[in-house]
């Protein structure tokens, strides 16, 4: 292997490469081109390929440096080609709504494209055709939570929409309003096991069209995963 170390001594048959095509340079920032531009070789650092306008500018990019041909045709065709899945998994998702929950800084960070897991969450999500909720933290009382726009990589069929909240009481009841997944970096989220709620991160994700449908059925079983209403009243409640 070449990293973490780049030493190429170490690695014989990166005389044999040409092209040094990063899928995900996110976290790699501090390795800089001129490291492999000094060996000859050319180099292509663009946001990873996520989701549909994701993977098309990637293909793009990777396109131009390298000077390959026919390339938008080939992602055409493979959008094509899974057309009728994702029109299937589409009329699935729009059923089911996912909570995206934070301060002001925090949802930003799952809407933006690159700044944190080098694509957008809420994006992606949408380009799915999910329901995105966003649960916006706010010591005033939520009303400046609203004015956050919809994600530019948005697309597909899903919704976003943005909620407000300053208490855990108040928490409490927005996630037992019809939401179906929340996105949770703790194994055992007490504020998601009072609701039988399934948590998810940012490594559920897979690169590319096929990574995406992939994607989607995960999501969409984590979400049948969850107990029947008439169970939950069982369940150990978080606000007491």
């Amino acid at each position: 292997t070449l990293f973490p170390n780049l030493d190429f001594d170490k690695a014989p048959a990166m005389s044999e490469a040409g092209a040094v095509v990063w899928l995900n340079p996110v976290g790699w920032e501090k390795i800089e081109d001129g490291v492999f531009l000094r060996r000859g070789l050319r180099v292509v650092r663009y946001h990873p390929p996520y989701g549909h306008s994701g993977t098309r500018g990637w293909l793009e990019r990777v396109s131009s440096v390298l000077g390959l041909k026919g390339v938008a045709r080939v992602f055409e065709s493979a959008q094509e080609r899974h057309a009728g899945d994702f029109a299937a998994l589409g009329r699935e998702c729009r059923r089911r709504t996912v909570a995206l929950i934070g301060d002001r800084t925090d949802i930003g960070l799952f809407a933006s494209e690159g700044r944190i897991f080098g694509f957008s969450v809420a994006g992606l999500l949408c380009d799915l055709g999910f329901n995105v909720r966003c649960l916006v933290w706010s010591a005033e009382g939520g009303e400046r939570a609203r004015p956050l726009r919809r994600p530019k990589t948005a697309g597909g069929q899903g919704t976003i929409e943005f909620d407000s909240f300053s208490s855990r009481g108040e928490l409490d009841r927005a996630l037992g309003r019809g939401i179906d997944l929340v996105f949770s970096h703790f194994n055992h989220d007490p504020r998601l096991e009072a609701h039988g709620l399934p948590g998810f991160t940012e490594q559920i994700f897979e690169p590319g069209l096929e990574g995406l449908l992939r994607t989607g059925r995960r999501l969409l079983t984590k979400c049948a995963a969850r107990p029947f209403p008439r169970h939950r009243a069982y369940l150990k409640p978080w606000q007491k």
